[in-house]
């Protein structure tokens, strides 16, 4: 994917990838990850096999950047999901809504994030039901101009070393 991004969302449904071979939605630079702008949802994966998404960057959702479920069928849940090296911001109005949100998942993993709540950075640790590997949590991480959607990290920014880059 390049940039400049999408307005609205992406949903995606019944995706199946495979043990080594997963179905990957990556930025094609990671310097200059695409942006998610808008709608509900950035993207949603519903009832999903074996699928990551490397270095996007999501603001503006009025309910999920990033929602991963089960498709309503909770006897075959959502499983072999890899969240790497997001940038998420200013998602929802408040109540029930998430950066990432996990509902219906088995087997996930989340690496490489860079967090940061802008209005309350001692709150941006997420509630993870598992471990994160290599991500950071509450220090500025430097965008361009978020206010006005541009998550690109200025050169100086501490957030650098995280992603799918510094995973490798």
């Amino acid at each position: 994917m390049n940039r400049p991004g999408y307005e609205g969302g992406l949903h995606f449904a019944n995706v199946r990838g495979e043990a080594g071979r997963p179905i990957v939605i990556a930025a094609a630079d990671p310097e200059i990850p695409p942006l998610f702008k808008g709608g509900a949802n950035g993207i949603q994966l519903s009832d999903v096999e074996h699928v990551e998404l490397h270095d996007l960057s999501f603001t503006g959702c009025t309910a999920n950047g990033v929602n991963v479920d089960d498709g309503g069928t909770f006897d075959t849940p959502a499983h072999h999901v890899v969240l790497r090296g997001l940038r998420i911001s200013k998602i929802g109005a408040g109540g029930n809504q998430d950066g990432i949100k996990l509902s219906g998942v088995d087997d996930f993993r989340v690496e490489g994030c860079f967090w940061y709540c802008v209005d309350a950075p001692a709150r941006s640790r997420p509630k993870l039901p598992a471990d994160e590997k290599g991500g950071a949590y509450g220090t500025d991480p430097g965008f361009r101009d978020a206010g006005k959607g541009d998550l690109r990290l200025r050169a100086e920014s501490p957030a650098r070393a995280y992603g799918a880059e510094a995973l490798k």
